[in-house]
C-alpha cells in the first residue's frame, strides 16, 4: 500500500464510466483503500466517461493520486484518487 502524505477532509474517487455501477463501486473502494490519511475524510465518488479518463488519469497525475488497475481487467486503469476536487469536466456523482 503506497502512503501518501495527506489530511484531505474529502477524497474523491473518480472511476471509469462505461463500468456497471456494482464494478464501479468496487474499483473505488479499491482506489480508496490505496490512500491512507491522518483523519477519517468523505470519499466522493465521480463517474467519468471513459474517452475523459486519459485526461483524469493525466490530470491526477500532476497531484498526489493514487491509480487502481483492476487486475481482472487486464491491469487496466478503472479508478484514482486524489485529495483535491477535481475539475467538474471529469464526472458526476456515481448513482
Amino acid at each position: 500500500m503506497r502512503e501518501l502524505p495527506n489530511t484531505a477532509e474529502r477524497l474523491y474517487v473518480i472511476v471509469r464510466g462505461d463500468l456497471p455501477v456494482g464494478l464501479a463501486c468496487a474499483q473505488a473502494i479499491h482506489a480508496a483503500r490505496i490512500w491512507r490519511t491522518n483523519v477519517e475524510p468523505t470519499v466522493v465518488v465521480l463517474r467519468c466517461k471513459r474517452e475523459r479518463f486519459p485526461e483524469a488519469l493525466e490530470w491526477a497525475g500532476l497531484r498526489d493520486s493514487a491509480v487502481w488497475r483492476e487486475p481482472d481487467l487486464a491491469d487496466e486503469p478503472t479508478a484514482l484518487v486524489v485529495g483535491e476536487k477535481p475539475p467538474r469536466r471529469f464526472g458526476d456523482l456515481l448513482q
